[in-house]
């Protein structure tokens, strides 16, 4: 997905790991979640951090593992 939607944070495979465990979704949520994420960063001017993308995984109904 990193290089698909650009985002840099999916490029670590140390935070892809972690939101694995956490997130209790499907593929298409991902898919959703990514998406979400990656408007609200380019809005922003942001660079998104795992804790943005389980406050958005909230956001959107996502169970999230702690």
């Amino acid at each position: 997905l990193g290089g698909v939607y650009e985002l840099k944070l999916l490029k670590d495979k140390r935070v892809c790991q972690e939101l694995a465990k956490a997130l209790v979704c499907t593929g298409r949520d991902i898919k959703g979640l990514i998406r979400l994420t990656l408007k609200y960063s380019r809005q922003r001017k942001k660079t998104l951090t795992p804790k943005d993308i389980k406050r958005f995984a909230v956001f959107k109904g996502i169970k999230v593992e702690k």
